[in-house]
């Protein structure tokens, strides 16, 4: 999936941490896509958002 003559846009991916969700991720950090990554278990959601070289992580956390 390439996305190059578009602008950078950015997207938001539910269930992020396995599956399809995970493979989205994936796909679109590749192609250097914001990414909005929604999971119910913070802790893989933050290993899987730390394994990506080229994703700049803003966290937004509920407390």
């Amino acid at each position: 999936m390439t996305f190059k003559n578009q602008k950078r846009q950015t997207v938001l991916i539910t269930g992020a941490t396995s599956g399809i969700g995970y493979e989205l991720t994936k796909l679109f950090a590749k192609d250097h896509f914001n990414l909005i990554l929604v999971a119910r278990n913070k802790y893989k959601l933050e290993d899987i958002a730390s394994s990506f070289e080229n994703l700049q992580k803003k966290r937004l956390e509920q407390k």
